[in-house]
């Protein structure tokens, strides 16, 4: 059984009678072609078909019948739970040829001494019909590779042109100047400037609302950095405007700021009923106006990059964070906002860090994704 004209001459033309090719190209032909059989109905069928024409492929075999599925792609959906099909005693097989080889050698020995035994004897040979391809029209090859016959061998001319996959793309900082990163003595924050470190950042400003002392784990962090010459300035800063212009102001002066990266959070979990104006207010602060105020004192600097991190929570709120929530949509809007200014400007939404950060490893908060079968991130993919 072949879908074109062209496959059924190739047929007659290698070995078979012509009485025994059938065009067919809709259910209604495929059972037309096993009433031509002794029978009725075909012994064995060997397929690459799928979806519904792999279900009438079961629905032509005769009680005790083999379907063979060579093609993969019908497996999940073929229909040999129909009473109709079991109570004919006809089996189907999915095959996968590529795993044959891993999983009996010697059944592959077998089968290779065969094909060596017919071709010495003439039964089989190389397929005569070889198309050739310039590789730039190998798109049009795979889209019509179902209705060709024969073997497509791809050429490179002299001067062919196509497209490749780019490779991948690669980060490197500039390591004369500074780049700023607010809520940086957490665990996700360390986790980014120990990558932009690696990558040729020497001079990084963390301002946080914490002092460094009082978390000896990013303490000890920046001392192994400064072993590497990378500069680490900690400045205690609440990213207020008053504050906030006098730290830029201070930095800018030393060398030149090409980077923001505005990680600061403020979580205040509880449900909207229970929230006072004062207590929404403080949850959307660090990423509303702290976003607005870094966007104002950076207005005139030929930044490279303005990132905010936000959160997968902007899709899937959970009913505790509705000024979260709110703030991180209010950065994925704010980032169009500076884009259209044609300043740069990104937000890069990041679900649960577990192990990484202390929301990561809280108990509660790591069972409630896993109860909302939410997908988290280690700290490499973050």
């Amino acid at each position: 059984m072949v879908e074109t004209p062209e496959q059924a001459g190739f047929l007659v033309e290698m070995v078979l009678p012509a009485s025994h090719v059938a065009l067919v190209t809709s259910p209604a032909s495929l059972r037309r072609a096993a009433k031509a059989t002794r029978r009725g109905k075909f012994d064995v069928i060997l397929s690459t078909a799928h979806g519904d024409f792999l279900e009438s492929s079961l629905r032509v075999l005769a009680p005790l019948g083999h379907l063979i599925d060579i093609g993969r792609a019908g497996v999940q959906n073929t229909g040999g739970s129909d009473p109709q099909l079991l109570s004919k005693n006809v089996s189907y097989c999915p095959v996968d040829p590529s795993i044959i080889p891993d999983s009996d050698s010697l059944l592959v020995t077998s089968l290779m001494h065969k094909v060596h035994e017919y071709y010495l004897n003439g039964l089989i040979g190389p397929i005569p019909r070889i198309t050739t391809t310039d590789v730039p029209e190998i798109s049009h090859v795979l889209g019509n590779i179902s209705n060709m016959v024969g073997k497509q061998i791809l050429t490179f001319a002299e001067k062919s042109q196509f497209r490749t996959v780019p490779s991948a793309p690669t980060v490197q900082f500039n390591p004369e100047a500074c780049y700023v990163i607010t809520g940086a003595l957490g665990g996700s924050g360390q986790c980014l400037v120990r990558w932009m470190a690696d990558r040729g950042a020497r001079h990084l400003a963390l301002l946080s609302r914490r002092d460094i002392t009082t978390v000896p784990t990013a303490q000890k962090f920046v001392e192994s950095l400064s072993r590497r010459d990378i500069h680490i300035d900690s400045v205690v800063c609440d990213i207020n405007m008053e504050q906030l212009s006098g730290v830029i102001q201070q930095l800018a002066s030393a060398r030149p700021i090409k980077g923001i990266v505005h990680a600061a959070v403020c979580y205040l979990d509880l449900s909207f009923d229970k929230l006072s104006s004062l207590r929404w207010n403080s949850g959307l602060s660090a990423k509303v106006q702290g976003t607005k105020n870094l966007h104002n004192v950076t207005l005139s600097m030929p930044l490279d990059f303005f990132v905010m991190t936000t959160s997968a929570l902007s899709v899937y709120a959970f009913a505790m964070q509705g000024a979260y929530t709110a703030a991180n949509n209010f950065q994925d809007a704010f980032a169009r906002y500076r884009q259209r200014l044609r300043l740069p400007a990104s937000t890069a939404s990041f679900s649960l860090v577990h192990e990484a950060t202390n929301v990561g490893t809280d108990a509660i908060t790591v069972d409630l994704f896993e109860r909302n079968k939410t997908l988290t991130l280690n700290e490499s993919q973050f």
